[in-house]
């Protein structure tokens, strides 16, 4: 198939089975029946996640700049109709990723601030 083909969301929702794994991400339709028992997630989380718009579910986990280039390899086209953004180079979902890692920083910050303010105000 061509990475350049059009599918409509009807059309990806039939591809949800063990055998038959399509999911969407970023507006790309990607065929990852092959790649199920790859997955370091495992296989269940990719079949949760088949025949349907997964972009939510895969920017929730941190996803490395590297697997963003594998999905690629499983990309057989577009769905018809989307104008949203492109799958960014590198992830910013979950508390892993992005904006997530400041947190293991500001929480103990924070602690200290409140340890210190109690000490001197109690």
């Amino acid at each position: 198939m061509a990475a350049n083909k059009m599918y409509s969301m009807e059309e990806i929702k039939l591809h949800n089975k063990e055998d038959d794994m399509w999911m969407v991400l970023y507006g790309k339709v990607y065929n990852v029946t092959q790649f199920k028992d790859d997955h370091p997630g495992g296989p269940e989380i990719m079949l949760d996640n088949s025949g349907q718009d997964a972009t939510e579910a895969f920017e929730e986990v941190f996803h490395s700049e590297t697997a963003r280039k594998q999905v690629t390899e499983y990309c057989i086209g577009s769905v018809e109709g989307y104008t949203g953004p492109e799958m960014p180079a590198s992830g910013g979902g979950g508390a892993a990723g992005g904006g997530g890692g400041n947190m293991v920083f500001l929480i103990p910050v924070v602690l200290i601030i409140l340890g210190l303010l109690y000490k001197n105000f109690a």
